[in-house]
C-alpha cells in the first residue's frame, strides 16, 4: 500500500476523524485565547452569538416604563419574552457575544419596555435565572415646602432609599418624580426626609407635579 493510500484510509476511519475534528477544535480554541490577550485574528472577530443574558436591574419609570439593565456592554440588547400577570413581571433579553473578540464589558446595556398597568407592588423576574430583580420605584411626594421663591424641598417617607430625583420645569408646572428603593426593616416608621434643590426660576404661579402619581403636591411656603 502506498503512503497516499495509507493516509486517505486513515483520514476516511472514525478515528481519522475524530483526530481532525480534535485538531480542528483545539486550532479554534487556540485563535480564541490569542484574540483575548493579543487582539489579533480579526478574522474571527465577526462571528457573533445571541444569548440569554442576566438581567441585573429594573427601574420603575414614568408613564408606566420599565427599564431594565443587563449583563451586557454595547451588545444590542433585545426583549425575547415578556409576559405580565397581577403578582409580576416575567422578561428575557437576549445579548450579542463575540467568543473571539477581545475587550472587557465595562458597561451595562438597557431596555425599556411598556407595561399595560402600573407596576405597583408586582415582582420584577428574570425568566433567564428564574430569579426576582431588585427594583427601582418611583416614590410618593408627601408634599412640597418653599423655602425661598426658587428652593423647593420634597418631603417624603423615611423608609426608602432615594437614588435621583428626576426633575422638569415648565412654564405652567414643575414636574418631579424621585426613584430608590424600598427599605423593608424601616416601613412601619413615622417620619420623613426631605431632598431640597433649586429651580431654574422663582416657582411663582407654577404647579408641582408628583410624576408617579401624575398628581399635583399641596406646596406650603416655609419663612
Amino acid at each position: 500500500m502506498t503512503n497516499s493510500s495509507a493516509s486517505r484510509s486513515f483520514f476516511s476511519s472514525r478515528t481519522g476523524r475524530i483526530v481532525v475534528a480534535i485538531v480542528v477544535i483545539g486550532t479554534l480554541f487556540f485563535f480564541a485565547v490569542v484574540s483575548s490577550f493579543s487582539g489579533q485574528w480579526s478574522f474571527l472577530r465577526g462571528f457573533t452569538l445571541r444569548t440569554a443574558v442576566d438581567v441585573m436591574e429594573a427601574e420603575s419609570r414614568p408613564s408606566d416604563r420599565l427599564r431594565v439593565g443587563v449583563a451586557s456592554c454595547n451588545a444590542d440588547p433585545e426583549v425575547v419574552l415578556f409576559r405580565e400577570t397581577d403578582d409580576d413581571v416575567q422578561i428575557k433579553v437576549v445579548s450579542s457575544k463575540w467568543p473571539f473578540r477581545g475587550g472587557a464589558d465595562d458597561c451595562q446595556d438597557g431596555v425599556i419596555v411598556q407595561l399595560q398597568q402600573p407596576l405597583g407592588d408586582r415582582v420584577v423576574v428574570d425568566k433567564h435565572t428564574g430569579q426576582p430583580v431588585n427594583v427601582r420605584r418611583g416614590m410618593s411626594v408627601i408634599e412640597a415646602e418653599l423655602r425661598s421663591t426658587d428652593r423647593l424641598t420634597l418631603v417624603f417617607n423615611c423608609n426608602t432609599d432615594v437614588r435621583w430625583v428626576l426633575r422638569q420645569e415648565t412654564d405652567i408646572d414643575v414636574q418631579v418624580m424621585m426613584v430608590g428603593f424600598a427599605i423593608p426593616s424601616a416601613i412601619g416608621d413615622v417620619c420623613r426626609q426631605i431632598v431640597e434643590f433649586r429651580l431654574r426660576e422663582p416657582l411663582g404661579d407654577r404647579v408641582v407635579v408628583d410624576m408617579h402619581t401624575e398628581l399635583p403636591v399641596s406646596v406650603r411656603t416655609v419663612d
